[in-house]
């Protein structure tokens, strides 16, 4: 499904043909050792699902050149846990058997990020440009400076998703957002994080400072996961939900 102009959606990736480029936000590593550190035990399957989730959407691009993680590759705040340690650098190494480069953006739970990636030769940037495409985590306002030669902005951070309904049933799917920010179009990534689906862009207020308090002129590409399907459902605003 083409999302935007040279952008392609594959399940919760974005493919850009042109320069072999693919695009994943939201991993929030480390998110069960969060959840232990309160006392909530829950079993570690996340990796293993994230991974899953990434080698099949590699495996439809087939031509992968560049890997972006676009903002909160790890969970917690402040700190870095051994789990988040483990799995970033195990995250690397894998990525880097699929593409020639990986590059990460920070997001808003990445402050501390750079000595872990230090041991892979990775650096954090706050950006990446994709020709006319500027990506990044989307928790700040871009500068004019940033969006002066930019026609399409990919921004992640908000985890967009919708709930259907279906008589009696009602089922949450990740989600796309296409809108507009000054004049270039934005898109709204949905996250990779396997465990969560994400927030309710029907109900829920979203956090990005790009987006507007209504969204209702915001287009919906509704992902299926399974099938790395992604589904063109209109506008929010005219949505029976």
């Amino acid at each position: 499904m083409q999302i935007t102009r040279g952008w392609h959606a594959i399940g919760v990736g974005l493919y850009h043909v042109s320069s072999q480029t693919l695009v994943f936000s939201d991993l929030h590593l480390g998110y069960e050792a969060e959840l232990h550190s309160k006392g909530v035990l829950v079993p570690r399957r996340q990796y293993k699902e994230t991974i899953a989730v990434l080698r099949k959407i590699i495996e439809s691009a087939k031509l992968v050149k560049t890997i972006v993680l676009n903002g909160d590759l790890k969970h917690s705040f402040g700190r870095i846990s051994s789990q988040e340690w483990n799995d970033i650098l195990r995250l690397i190494d894998e990525l880097r058997m699929h593409c020639s480069q990986v590059v990460v953006v920070k997001g808003n739970h990445d402050a501390v990020i750079a000595s872990v990636l230090a041991k892979k030769e990775v650096i954090a940037v706050d950006e990446f440009r994709v020709e006319d495409t500027l990506v990044l985590h989307g928790d700040e306002l871009p500068t004019a400076h940033q969006i002066k030669t930019t026609k399409i902005i990919i921004i992640g951070h908000d985890h967009p998703a919708i709930t259907l309904r279906h008589k009696s049933t009602s089922h949450k799917y990740k989600c796309y957002l296409r809108g507009a920010y000054t004049r270039r179009t934005l898109i709204v990534q949905p996250s990779t994080f396997p465990l969560v689906v994400g927030s309710d862009v029907a109900k829920e207020q979203l956090m990005s400072p790009l987006l507007p308090a209504d969204l209702r002129r915001f287009e919906i590409f509704v992902v299926d996961e399974k099938k790395l399907e992604v589904l063109g459902f209109g506008r929010l605003g005219k949505l029976k939900i």
